[in-house]
């Protein structure tokens, strides 16, 4: 369990982020120790999938963290100094991930790490990032074996323990559903999302008909949903990304099996509907409560520069990683730019009011949000009754 941080910190609000002490100079910050310190640049690096299955997740999170630094940089950075983004492309491989980030702290010589998109590539980076009292922030990964993965581990999503858990919910009180089967990829997160589906909707009273694992490069589930078909549940639960569950509907359909799925976040993506067409109608998914409706100013503003950047909307996640720049620029602006004292000011953040909603880390360096059930409609995603 990581260590409770009983902070003293004062956090500012972002509209006064960048206001530094009067009798600080340009390229000079004070540390927590009082002490002044000089820098020329501060460094974070930028750990993605650029490529590979999970390359919309990863784009989405580059993409949040790369605005938020322009803005911040072209405010005039940190008391004058600016933050660097060091990018490297992790191809969805847990191994190139550790790979990246240990170049990331050896040779660069970052002072804090942002991405690791999925929960394996997460997973795997953990340790490395405890060994090197070097920060790392995921916006997207869900698993909740992050939770305990060491002091110098954050994220700026909730658990999927929770949105799986909402799901459960959802299928037995609003659904009225009793019997459920799940089909999931051999993955940390999938796994993380099936353990929690199951242990609520058991708790709930529900019954789990079977489970059937697949690999990571399984492309045909024909066999898996031949299996389904013969069984006797009134739903399937399938957590995953876009790209897969997507495939995994049209030959759902294709084989004419029809049953009500579920599905978790990693599916709100438009590249559901390239794969899976029409097959998709009726999905329902638990997600993080995000509207480009919001009338958050935070959220306005975000949503009009990554569009007008971006040529595109932005997803949560994106969010996410916009927000997480901007917290750490909050830590930095207080002298605590890397290390313990770094940590320590991110567990002294509260009520931290961003475009992806309000972010406060506990002892564990876990952010709580609330929750949305959405089900797709003629090609769109809608809240569900």
């Amino acid at each position: 369990m990581r260590k409770k941080i009983a902070s003293l910190l004062i956090i500012f609000v972002v509209a006064i982020l960048f206001l530094g002490c009067e009798n600080k100079k340009d390229g000079e910050v004070v540390a927590p120790s009082n002490k002044t310190i000089k820098i020329k640049e501060i460094k974070v690096a930028g750990i993605y999938p650029l490529t590979g299955k999970a390359a919309t997740f990863g784009q989405w999170a580059h993409n949040g963290v790369e605005l938020a630094i322009d803005e911040i940089n072209a405010a005039g950075g940190v008391n004058g100094v600016k933050i660097k983004h060091l990018v490297d492309d992790t191809q969805t491989d847990n191994k190139l991930a550790v790979s990246a980030f240990n170049k990331a702290i050896s040779i660069h010589k970052v002072d804090a790490a942002v991405g690791f998109v999925s929960s394996g590539e997460a997973l795997a980076c953990a340790p490395v990032a405890e060994q090197n009292n070097t920060v790392m922030i995921t916006p997207v990964a869900g698993t909740e074996k992050l939770k305990e993965a060491g002091e110098y581990v954050f994220r700026t999503r909730e658990s999927g323990y929770l949105q799986a858990y909402e799901t459960a919910e959802y299928a037995i009180k609003q659904l009225k559903i009793n019997q459920a089967s799940i089909l999931y990829e051999n993955a940390a997160n999938a796994i993380a999302y099936r353990d929690a589906f199951k242990s609520k909707f058991e708790a709930m009273g529900g019954r789990i008909v079977t489970e059937l694992s697949y690999d990571e490069n399984t492309g045909n589930w024909r066999t898996y949903l031949a299996k389904l078909k013969q069984l006797d549940q009134a739903a399937v639960y399938a957590p995953g990304i876009s790209t897969v569950i997507g495939l995994i509907l049209k030959q759902s359909q294709e084989i004419g099996f029809q049953t009500q799925w579920l599905s978790s976040a990693g599916i709100e993506d438009p590249k559901l509907f390239e794969m899976a067409g029409d097959a998709a109608e009726g999905l329902i998914f638990a997600t993080s409560f995000f509207s480009l409706d919001s009338s958050n100013q935070k959220t306005k503003h975000f949503a009009r520069a990554y569009s007008a950047r971006y040529g595109s909307q932005p997803s949560v996640y994106a969010a996410n990683a916009y927000d997480t720049i901007y917290i750490l620029a909050q830590c930095f602006n207080t002298g605590a730019i890397r290390g313990q004292a770094l940590v320590d000011c991110l567990y002294g953040i509260k009520d931290f009011d961003g475009a992806s909603g309000v972010i406060s880390f506990d002892n564990f360096g876990e952010v709580y949000k609330p929750t949305a059930i959405k089900v797709v409609k003629e090609k769109r995603f809608i809240l569900a009754d």
